[in-house]
């Protein structure tokens, strides 16, 4: 089987999951793509058949996959990961320090969307 996006392989999984009778390892291996697309795939895949159920999802489980999600984003997205050596310690500070203040704006921009939160 070629590499498909994540996207495709998670219709087919949902999909399979709506038509019932696929377990999870039959779902696994509707799909080849590397480790870390597989960490995400398998979250999501626990996370669907938990819904099927009618199990409740946990709140870390839907902040892993998130984080997953991310860290596939970022691979694509940058063609790294976060294990990459090139940086420095104030190279990483520095990219933090943005991070927070992109949420300082965020944070600001919800509150202000919130007629009740008053400064």
């Amino acid at each position: 089987m070629s590499k498909i996006g994540i996207n495709e392989v998670l219709e087919e999984i949902i999909e399979a999951i709506a038509d019932g009778g696929k377990s999870r390892e039959m779902l696994l291996n509707l799909i080849n793509l590397e480790s870390i697309r597989m960490d995400s795939l398998e979250n999501k895949i626990d996370i669907l058949m938990s819904e099927r159920k009618h199990e409740p999802i946990s709140i870390e489980d839907k902040v892993c996959s998130k984080i997953q999600e991310r860290a596939e984003m970022g691979l694509n997205k940058y063609g790294t990961t976060m294990e990459r050596t090139d940086l420095s310690i104030e190279d990483w500070l520095t990219h933090a320090q943005e991070e927070s203040l992109d949420l300082s704006i965020y944070l600001e921009k919800i509150k202000s969307l919130l007629p009740i939160v008053k400064e």
